[in-house]
């Protein structure tokens, strides 16, 4: 069996890699979310799915610890100017976070407890990344385990 780790970076991926042409952004993730970062997308639109940190502190009993995995997912859309790439993003990692928090545990209810996202969007151009959106999801998931993994 997969890593705890893995299982959760996995499931993230597919959650995000939907279509979302019926949602706000309209815009279609199937296929276009990739596990790992990359500096520039290779088109657009495109994700990444990256483990960032995991942080264990003891747990409410004794040999239990409470384990905060950090992910993050960057999300690359176009636009004509500005304005439309900063709010297509927006729209984007909106989607994204209510896909995410449909299910607080995941669909891994026996790995995970809870997760929590915070968000933002920019113009790539801020960046380098000339002509592009970049939404940025950042997820907390929590899970406890007898191990501190």
């Amino acid at each position: 069996m997969a890593s705890r780790t893995r299982q959760i970076t996995e499931k993230l991926r597919d959650l995000v890699a939907v279509d979302f042409t019926a949602k706000e952004s309209g815009i279609d993730m199937q296929n276009t979310v990739q596990i790992g970062a990359t500096i520039e997308p290779p088109y657009v639109p495109f994700a990444c799915v990256s483990f960032a940190q995991a942080a264990s502190e003891y747990g409410q009993s004794l040999g239990r610890y409470r384990i905060t995995n950090t992910f993050e997912i960057y999300a690359f859309v176009g636009g004509a100017d500005v304005e439309e790439r900063t709010v297509n993003a927006m729209d984007l990692v909106e989607d994204m976070v209510e896909a995410l928090c449909a299910d607080r545990q995941i669909g891994l209810s026996s790995i995970v407890d809870d997760i929590k996202c915070a968000f933002l969007a920019e113009d790539g151009d801020r960046y380098g990344i000339e002509g592009i959106g970049i939404g940025y999801i950042e997820i907390q998931v929590y899970s406890q385990s007898d191990t501190g993994i």
